[in-house]
Formats: structure tokens, C-alpha cells, sequence
């Protein structure tokens, strides 16, 4: 994950069961849980690396997965605030 690059474009390195890291043209790099939703695709952020970890990610990842809303702090994207 450190070896990533950035590239022209925004890119995703899979790592396994729809956890990827997005790795921007700036050089950010973020995990991200992709998943289909009524045929769309979708992507969860899951965090920002280096600061949460493939072992952290990996667990958000799971709980995901699982569909436990509690053990992903997520913004409300109107007031900025958790």
C-alpha cells in the first residue's frame, strides 16, 4: 500500500471481497468497501491511509459486510459533525 503511486486518473487497488484503497492523483489514499446496491455501484469510505491500517480496514471492512451500522463512525454530510 505505501509502493502506491499516484497516477493520472484516481485508481483502485482491490484488496479482497470489495475492500479497495483509492489512491488519487494528489497522491491521497483512502480504503473504501465497493458494493452494489439495486444494481448500482456503490463505495463506502472505511478511512484515510496511512491512518487507519490493512488490519483496521479490514475490520471496518467486515462489519460492513455484515451490515452492523455501528462500528463505522460515519458524518452527516449536512451539518459536518458525527
Amino acid at each position: 500500500m505505501r509502493k502506491a503511486k499516484p497516477a493520472e486518473k484516481t485508481f483502485k487497488l482491490y484488496e479482497e471481497k470489495g475492500l479497495c484503497l483509492l489512491v488519487n492523483p494528489v497522491g491521497a489514499k483512502w480504503w473504501c468497501f465497493k458494493y452494489a446496491y439495486l444494481g448500482k455501484e456503490k463505495l463506502l469510505s472505511l478511512g484515510v491511509y496511512p491512518q487507519i491500517s490493512l488490519a483496521k480496514a479490514h475490520k471496518r471492512h467486515d462489519c460492513a459486510r455484515a451490515g452492523d451500522k455501528g462500528c463505522i463512525p460515519l458524518r452527516s454530510q449536512k451539518s459536518g459533525q458525527s
